[in-house]
């Protein structure tokens, strides 16, 4: 979902806000989108695509600016003592919208408040990956590797709080398994690490992904979608690995 500082209406994609008939010479300047993270993940793909296509539409810059850090709270905050203008958007998510506000009760903002929604743009798949070196070949023996080694394994996540991170609590609690997490201030800086080999595996939205598993650089072991992906027809979900409506997206 994106949410603007309380200015836009309800509106589907990359159409104008209702309220722009009523608004003469909107937008007057650029429009900033803030995404909450660093560069390099999913985030920042969607709100890429999205500014690239609003520019043209508008005949006027939406520019991206990369505020990472914080799990999201340093950018929401900017945005809300935004100027009630309409010109600065942010990707919200369920961090920033749902789990913040019950782990972080005294945030200087109010999500409710100080934000309106306009729409929703992107449902992204949910992937689990692993390094190529850890020694197994796919999720049961990952999983077999991880509850055999509690703790000495490692997956990282774009930050605490953030949907891969929910993702692989989610999978811990439901396969009763010890794996330590490592947040960073986005997928960028995750991928990092993850490609080097300082951390063994991850969960984290489809788009940022692909490149690496095509690459052979990261190994697909499961997928969040209550479907198996057409892109990869071998890798199951992870209800299919015994857990009946295990379902996960961003």
């Amino acid at each position: 979902m994106t949410l603007t500082r309380r200015t836009a209406l309800a509106a589907p994609l990359l159409a104008l806000p209702s309220w722009v008939c009523a608004q003469a010479g909107w937008p007057r300047q650029s429009i900033r989108f803030v995404v909450p993270f660093a560069p390099g993940g999913t985030s920042e793909i969607v709100a890429r695509t999205v500014a690239a296509e609003l520019s043209e539409q508008l005949g006027q810059t939406v520019y991206v600016e990369n505020k990472g850090g914080g799990a999201g709270i340093p950018a929401m905050q900017d945005v809300a003592k935004s100027a009630l203008d309409g010109h600065t958007l942010i990707p919200g998510h369920v961090g920033s919208l749902a789990v913040n506000p019950c782990i972080f009760p005294n945030q200087p903002f109010d999500v409710n408040r100080d934000f309106m929604p306009m729409t929703l743009l992107a449902k992204v798949p949910t992937l689990f990956v692993i390094h190529p070196d850890v020694a197994t070949r796919n999720y049961k023996e990952f999983v077999a590797c991880v509850k055999k080694n509690p703790g000495r394994l490692n997956y990282g996540t774009a930050g605490n709080a953030n949907a891969g991170h929910l993702a692989m609590e989610y999978l811990k609690l439901v396969e009763g398994m010890f794996i330590t997490h490592i947040p960073y201030r986005g997928t960028g800086p995750m991928l990092a690490d993850l490609l080097a080999g300082g951390t063994q595996a991850s969960s984290a939205g489809l788009p940022a992904l692909i490149p690496h598993i095509r690459a052979g650089k990261l190994r697909a072991i499961a997928v969040g979608t209550a479907q198996r992906m057409a892109q990869w027809p071998d890798v199951p979900t992870v209800a299919e690995m015994g857990h009946k409506d295990f379902e996960t997206s961003q």
